[in-house]
């Protein structure tokens, strides 16, 4: 099932599409000209790819199949080539904006599972100290540091054996 927020992305997205449909339409086989419309492409194709990330290149695909299908079926005149250059980079743009997209996903969740270990550390009332492969100190809460008398410096990067 389908959430509302998703339902709303969804529309609009629906939308942006069928005005780049109705540009191409219009400029294409009504005004035979081949005048820059094509960067309101970008629009959706970057709604797109920060929305649904990789899945949202679908949208940059098709504007691409739009354009090139326009370009060489109903476009009368054959001037320029913008379109056929301007076609790919809207793969690459919308490809380049889903990785940014999913990095900076990921780059949440780590600072978000962060916090939540912080937080656990600082409200246990015992020393705790946490290690990583190798035994060094990663972390520890405020109650290790007043047992050991010691500092954060002084510690994190340590070996748990050099200071038990």
């Amino acid at each position: 099932m389908v959430d509302v927020k998703e339902e709303h992305k969804i529309m609009v997205m629906a939308t942006l599409l069928g005005i780049c449909c109705i540009l191409t339409l219009y400029f294409h086989a009504v005004r035979e000209t081949g005048v820059v419309f094509t960067h309101f492409f970008y629009i959706p194709i970057i709604l797109a790819s920060l929305w649904w990330r990789r899945k949202g290149l679908v949208v940059a695909l098709f504007l691409t199949a739009l354009l090139l299908f326009s370009y060489f079926f109903v476009r009368q005149e054959w001037g320029t080539v913008n379109d056929l250059i301007r076609a790919p980079m809207f793969i690459v743009v919308g490809l380049i904006v889903a990785i940014l997209s999913e990095r900076i996903a990921k780059a949440e969740e780590k600072i978000k599972r962060k916090n939540i270990l912080a937080n656990i550390i600082a409200t246990v009332p015992d020393s705790l100290v946490v290690l990583d492969t190798d035994l060094r100190i990663k972390e520890a809460n405020r109650s290790f540091y007043e047992k050991f008398r010691t500092e954060p410096d002084e510690l994190i990067g340590r070996g748990i054996a050099e200071v038990l």
